[in-house]
């Protein structure tokens, strides 16, 4: 998990995504790690759909399929992930598997997200602008993220670390 100087070093200079309780920075890239599972959410190469969940122990600082950053758009934020360059889609209601699409978010609200600020030091939820349900880590075997409507308040399983990987990308 990242430490507390780490989180204020990669927001310095940036404007601070809001719900994040200051531990998020537009423009810094990151590895999306959930509580849950501690799995990171993997951005995949260019044109490909599925969004996936994979487990890296410390190889994540190298691999740019786990990195992503965080867009302000008109309906909040968008996701992006820096290997593909696609966006994560949160979907209709009742939809509950986030996929990547490679749309401009500016005004897409699927491709939009809020952020909550839940229980723990750097704990996290994320919310689907489109579909109303918060990105689920699920358990430790399992590699399919899900959208979920439960209260993200205590439940590890909403709850997700922006791991900073000390560097930023231009918009």
């Amino acid at each position: 998990m990242a430490e507390q100087e780490d989180v204020k070093e990669a927001t310095l200079g940036s404007e601070l995504v809001a719900g994040t309780n200051n531990l998020v920075a537009l423009g810094v890239v990151y590895a999306i790690k959930s509580v849950s599972s501690g799995r990171y959410f993997d951005g995949r190469n260019p044109g490909m759909s599925e969004l996936a969940i994979t487990f890296f122990s410390d190889v994540y600082k190298d691999n740019t399929y786990l990195h992503w950053t965080v867009i302000k758009v008109n309906k909040g934020y968008a996701l992006k992930s820096v290997s593909s360059s696609g966006y994560m889609d949160g979907r209709n209601p009742g939809m509950n598997e986030p996929i990547i699409t490679y749309r401009d978010p500016q005004d897409d609200k699927h491709l939009s997200w809020t952020f909550v600020k839940t229980n723990g030091k750097y704990n996290i939820a994320i919310k689907s602008v489109s579909g109303g349900g918060y990105l689920d880590g699920r358990d430790p075997d399992m590699n399919d993220p899900a959208l979920t409507v439960l209260d993200p308040m205590n439940n590890p399983y909403l709850q997700w670390n922006f791991v900073p990987m000390n560097y930023k990308l231009n918009a």
